[in-house]
């Protein structure tokens, strides 16, 4: 059930699991640009991260997802595009989720983070990210390494 909440929208979880959608066109992030005087990150993707932490924070708060929590955890992401983007691949638009979540608080590093390639979606009515955050447990890395092994042979 979706519940409105302004420029968010955000799930109701399912035991730790936490879920936001983020209307409006995503943005990838951008490399860094150095000058003279430090550096710093495009406009456009800083603003943009900051929506994305924002965003991050209130659904973690409202579904009660642990924050500074130090297990590793699979973030499963779909962006959607009315348009195919210029710029930017999906390891980009990944990037900038994981960033987010970091500044956030929601873990205390992004290295915690396993994430698979997001699914990206072109010709679609609306723009929007919707990512998901899911805690993985001993026995589900277990289940994945054997899972592996099984299929490399």
């Amino acid at each position: 059930r979706w519940q409105s909440g302004g420029w968010y929208k955000s799930c109701q979880p399912r035991g730790t699991t936490m879920i936001v959608r983020v209307e409006g066109r995503p943005v990838p992030q951008a490399r860094a640009q150095t000058t003279r005087n430090g550096t710093f990150y495009p406009p456009a993707s800083s603003h943009y991260r900051a929506v994305l932490k924002q965003a991050l924070w209130l659904s973690a708060k409202q579904q009660g997802w642990p924050m500074g929590y130090k297990g590793k955890c699979e973030l499963r992401m779909v962006i959607s595009l009315t348009t195919p983007a210029k710029r930017g691949d999906a390891t980009n638009y990944a990037k900038q989720v994981e960033d987010a979540i970091e500044a956030a608080g929601l873990v205390a590093n992004d290295n915690q983070i396993v994430a698979p390639a997001p699914l990206v979606l072109n010709g679609q009515a609306e723009d929007y990210l919707w990512a998901q955050l899911v805690p993985i447990t001993d026995a589900a890395l277990e289940d994945r390494a054997t899972r592996w092994m099984l299929e490399a042979e």
